[in-house]
């Protein structure tokens, strides 16, 4: 606390303070959802998850670049140039995706998603046994074509030493003229 209280005293410092707020105000502006709710045409007493839906799908198709605060209720807007930058929205390593979300009802959401997941990894059981059985089958016909391809080499090995044989005691040369004794 005695650190906090001399920093606050000192004048570099709050100088600072005061760059960094105004660098942050000038890179973003906010829009209340009371606004939002109004420009829309949208009821304000109504449920808040509807116009959050409708901002999400926005910024998900990159009609807005912006994120949630919903905290302070409101929509940030933030500069077309930052969706490319790696710090804050930009996601992982700054790959402009812009994300955003509400928060987790625990009581309602939590079953549901539990739920959806389970579907989901049963359905990816599901798909992983199935691409194993067309696995196996694929290493069944492999090996059965494999044993019918050695075989016809066999038999056309035998029909050349049939032919073979059957040329030199007929007195022709490999060559396809006569023999000479």
């Amino acid at each position: 606390q005695q650190q906090q209280q001399k920093d606050d005293f000192d004048p570099k410092k709050n100088k600072n303070k005061k760059k960094n707020k105004k660098k942050k105000s000038s890179t973003t502006s906010s829009v209340p959802y009371s606004l939002l709710y109004t420009a829309l045409g949208m009821d304000p007493n109504n449920n808040i998850r509807q116009l959050e839906d409708v901002l999400i799908h926005a910024i998900y198709t990159h009609a807005i670049i912006g994120k949630l605060d919903q905290r302070n209720m409101c929509l940030q807007i933030l500069p077309s140039s930052s969706s490319s930058s790696t710090s804050g929205v930009g996601g992982a390593g700054g790959s402009g995706f812009m994300t955003a979300c509400r928060d987790v009802d625990v009581e309602k959401d939590v079953s549901v998603m539990i739920q959806e997941l389970e579907a989901f990894y049963n359905k990816g059981v599901d798909l992983v046994s199935s691409l194993e059985g067309c696995v196996e089958e694929g290493q069944k016909v492999r090996e059965e074509d494999l044993v019918y391809w050695m075989n016809v080499e066999q038999v056309i090995g035998l029909n050349r030493m049939k032919v073979s044989k059957n040329m030199s005691l007929a007195g022709v040369g490999v060559g396809g003229g006569e023999r000479v004794p």
